[in-house]
């Protein structure tokens, strides 16, 4: 595997896959402290979306997750994983906010009132959810531009078990940690997009073909497949929003040639 860290350019400002994965919140708080019954919080909940204060969430399921406002993104990072998603706002009927991920999929719905609605694969009706409590702020694991290069050993371990065959790895960023990070996030979503896509009988075949996985800086995040190779696109000064999700990075590996 290879490292090409990028030299002399100045610094910048500023992941448990699923194939068609759609699943994020909004940023309206309930009342603290009132009722552990979902409908009793439910009914309490208000919109506050003045707040920036991190919320934790749950469904009638007990399926829980962090929802962290940024600016005009929504992050969101359920528990049980480690992947960040950011979430864009789309306005819709009768006001209603829709929340997409980076491949079109609509992850919440909140409406006018502040009710709000979470889409996933296994729940495509929707299902409503409610504050918890606060939640910790959503933000990828410092790296350093040294510690990139363990990551890049740790990830090409990971990807050549799940493959069978070694994986070239490239990293072409500048020499600042919050580069470093963004693209040992991204490096990481990779391996974990390829090691799912290895393990389904469908696409599997379309996964042991890559034989590169390529990360670089440029202005917009993006992932394209070039034949064997995967090359992924982040722009670091956009943070988390500035690398493509697990579900973006799969749909690229799986993609017709």
């Amino acid at each position: 595997m290879h490292v090409v860290p990028q030299q002399g350019r100045p610094v910048r400002a500023s992941a448990l896959v699923a194939l068609a994965c759609a699943l994020a919140c909004t940023p309206a708080l309930a009342e603290a402290g009132q009722s552990n019954s979902l409908r009793d919080r439910l009914f309490q909940q208000r919109r506050t979306t003045e707040t920036q204060q991190p919320v934790r969430y749950e469904t009638q399921s007990d399926m829980g997750f962090v929802l962290d406002q940024a600016g005009s993104r929504r992050l969101i990072r359920f528990e049980g994983s480690s992947e960040i998603w950011a979430l864009t706002p789309q306005a819709g009927p009768r006001g209603d906010v829709f929340y997409k991920n980076d491949i079109g999929q609509t992850v919440l719905r909140q409406s006018r009132t502040g009710g709000m609605t979470l889409y996933t694969p296994g729940q495509p009706a929707g299902m409503p959810v409610a504050a918890a409590g606060r939640g910790e702020a959503l933000r990828p694991q410092v790296v350093s531009y040294a510690d990139l290069f363990r990551q890049v050993v740790r990830v090409g371990e990971r990807v050549r078990r799940a493959l069978g065959h070694p994986v070239s790895l490239h990293v072409d960023v500048e020499e600042s940690s919050t580069a470093a990070t963004l693209a040992a996030d991204a490096l990481t979503l990779a391996g974990e997009a390829l090691a799912f896509t290895a393990r389904a009988a469908n696409t599997r075949s379309r996964a042991v073909s890559v034989r590169s996985v390529r990360v670089e800086q440029g202005n917009r995040p993006d992932v394209e497949r070039r034949g064997n190779q995967i090359l992924v696109t982040i722009n670091p000064a956009l943070g988390v929003a500035g690398r493509p999700s697990s579900a973006r990075i799969t749909r690229a590996i799986v993609q017709a040639a």
